[in-house]
């Protein structure tokens, strides 16, 4: 559903679809925060929601989502921390960049074996 001109939100249900394994809605319009029960997909390997107007702070639950491959996150307005990353030990991508992201980059970035040179903060 990516570069389809969507607005609105993505919705707290989310967390229900506990099979989804790819998720595409970037290049779109949407806005608010991503919510906090995206952690519940525990079987969620590609997540794409760059370039919307999606802001507020990442949510912790990001960190139960130990199957993620590629994470699209950059460009839009999310704040806060990045402790989350550390977990995600099967990335091959992670794009944070174009964010208005703070702390520390967390130190078990650098185990993360399948993250070659493709890490964007």
């Amino acid at each position: 559903m990516f570069r389809n001109d969507l607005t609105g939100t993505i919705p707290e249900s989310i967390g229900y679809l506990q099979n989804l394994e790819i998720f595409y809605l970037d290049n779109n319009r949407l806005v608010g925060t991503l919510p906090e029960t995206i952690g519940k997909i525990a079987t969620l390997q590609y997540f794409y929601v760059d370039n919307n107007d999606l802001q507020g702070a990442l949510p912790s639950s990001l960190e139960n989502l130990v199957k993620i491959r590629k994470l699209r996150l950059d460009r839009n307005r999310f704040t806060g921390s990045i402790s989350f990353v550390g977990k995600m030990e099967r990335a091959e991508v992670i794009n944070l960049e174009d964010n208005q992201l703070s702390g520390p980059i967390p130190e078990e970035i650098e185990t993360i074996s399948p993250l070659k040179k493709t890490l964007f903060i």
